[in-house]
């Protein structure tokens, strides 16, 4: 009874903050009017549609690894994030598949020049392989298998796979706007290193990245050990 109070009132809590952040951010993307790329009156929906996605393949992970042999309840779990995860994949898919083709159709030169940067340009690479290989496509293999779907290292394997997809997810929505001078030319009449239409992340980037993950997962380890999220084995 204790667990599931505490499993209440932290979805109480998370819940509709994790629903007003990511929308939010969402519409923060979507509505600079300088940026064409960025104008597109869904961003809010999807945002939150691919937080939930994600949210859900980390739970999945996570009680696929650590939950799922000692809770049978944590075993169902796992098979229903993983449902929800592959539910969020199929959105993806679709809202990226509309979104490009949209921006394709429309001839405008900002708007190709940013579809291409990341269909055939600098960022094809992260794109076919993480976000569309690893992101959607092996998991989606996984996740719609009877019999792998099932299985909780399957489950937790294919968790991870969308985690690291929804990673390039957020890469490939910000920097292709930023492929293509605003002004016709700009790139030619003044010359400097932060003036760049070429990008990478730098070395303090990754590390802010990598201390970030560090936080991340002291946080989830104290939770675990203080939490008490499994219900502990009944001795006979």
């Amino acid at each position: 009874e204790q667990v599931l109070t505490v499993r209440r009132n932290l979805g109480a809590i998370g819940v509709p903050v994790a629903v007003a952040l990511r929308s939010g951010v969402g519409f923060l993307v979507g509505n600079p009017s300088s940026q064409l790329f960025f104008q597109v009156g869904l961003y809010p929906l999807h945002f939150l549609a691919t937080a939930l996605a994600s949210g859900a393949a980390v739970l999945a992970l996570v009680a696929a690894l650590f939950l799922a042999r000692r809770d049978e309840e944590m075993r169902n779990l796992a098979v229903i994030a993983g449902r929800l995860a592959l539910a969020g994949v199929a959105f993806e898919a679709l809202f990226l598949f509309f979104d490009y083709f949209v921006s394709s159709y429309g001839g405008v030169p900002r708007l190709t020049a940013a579809v291409e940067a990341v269909l055939t340009g600098p960022y094809a690479w992260s794109f076919w392989l993480f976000q569309v290989a690893i992101g959607m496509v092996i998991p989606f293999l996984i996740l719609i298998n009877p019999r792998l779907s099932s299985r909780p290292n399957w489950i937790g394997a294919a968790g991870f796979m969308i985690i690291v997809g929804f990673v390039v997810v957020r890469i490939n929505t910000v920097l292709p706007a930023f492929v293509a001078p605003q002004l016709e030319g700009l790139q030619s009449a003044f010359t400097h290193s932060r003036l760049s239409y070429d990008y990478f992340p730098s070395s303090t980037e990754w590390l802010v990245a990598v201390f970030i993950g560090a936080i991340v997962l002291g946080l989830f380890y104290l939770g675990y050990r203080l939490l008490p999220l499994v219900s502990e084995p009944e001795e006979v």
